[in-house]
């Protein structure tokens, strides 16, 4: 019970924060004159917005970005945007191909007022859920100025963070939007957490490739390791300067760089390099695309 509430009003400080936080921002970028709210407008903000989405198989580091992003009020940023589409997520990596017309009503019916409202105030609109990562498809078409950054980390720390917080366990919500082996022919039931984990961790990052593949605009693709984010400064500035972010006072983010966010609190698996060898080798049984990432699996 106790727990309950002490959750409940750590939740409520961290929204009241927010609200103010934003409502400071929006004080400082007021929105533009003469603006003229009719269809013409909703053609606009697809045509001319050029939002940032972040893509992820999620527990990669994109709290992180989002403290880093959140220090610029020129960007308009969303971690757990409301709607945060859990099951939605799922529908689209199910159907994905099938309706794509549908899937594109979903996720503009979800974002385009808040797309808007960062359009009219001259921010740029950053989304790092990673939520409408099977969405990518639909948002590429639905806004043709828009940006991704493929945010990808080494799978057994992954499935390390996985297991700690009992994915595919049924324990929580998040459970209705984990993605399920469209292949009759796997043995999901007989899989270990380790392997449903690492199957996620591939299937995820596959897709994202094969978006990436058919997007075929470097302008508009940024892949980049978890790894590679903490302390490393021209890192920061190299992802800064993709969405738009050029001249920045680099001192703003020295205070962020090495401030671990989100982190585990409490996780007794060990990590990778100390797995027992048949682990390791379950995971590597699922993962098939690390030639794209390089990784250390052995």
């Amino acid at each position: 019970m106790f727990k309950d509430i002490n959750y409940y009003i750590t939740e409520w400080i961290k929204s009241n924060k927010e609200f103010f936080r934003i409502l400071k921002v929006n004080l400082n970028h007021k929105k533009k004159k003469n603006i003229i709210y009719d269809e013409n407008l909703i053609k606009e903000i697809h045509e001319k917005a050029s939002p940032i989405f972040v893509l992820s198989t999620g527990r990669s580091g994109t709290k992180y970005l989002t403290e880093i992003f959140n220090l610029f009020t020129k960007l308009d940023v969303h971690h757990s945007t409301k709607p945060e589409m859990i099951y939605y997520s799922k529908y689209a990596y199910e159907n994905h191909g099938k309706f794509s017309e549908k899937l594109k009503h979903i996720i503009d019916a979800s974002r385009l007022e808040i797309i808007q409202e960062a359009y009219l105030r001259d921010r740029i609109f950053v989304e790092t859920n990673n939520r409408i990562t099977f969405f990518a498809n639909a948002l590429a078409e639905l806004y043709p100025n828009s940006k991704f950054i493929h945010l990808v980390r080494h799978p057994g720390d992954f499935v390390k963070s996985g297991i700690a917080r009992n994915w595919y366990k049924g324990k929580d919500s998040h459970n209705l939007g984990r993605i399920l082996p469209k292949d009759s022919a796997i043995n999901w039931e007989q899989f270990s957490d380790i392997e449903k984990i690492s199957w996620l961790w591939n299937e995820t990052n596959q897709f994202i490739e094969m978006f990436k593949m058919q997007l075929n605009d470097n302008s508009r693709l940024l892949t980049l390791k978890a790894e590679d984010l903490f302390g490393n400064k021209n890192e920061i500035i190299n992802i800064l300067d993709f969405i738009g972010m050029k001249n920045i006072d680099h001192n703003i983010i020295d205070k962020k760089l090495n401030k671990k966010i989100n982190a585990q609190s409490k996780n007794n698996f060990p990590d990778y390099q100390n797995w027992k060898k048949e682990d390791k080798e379950a995971l590597m049984r699922q993962i098939k695309i690390n030639d794209k990432y390089n990784y250390d699996l052995f």
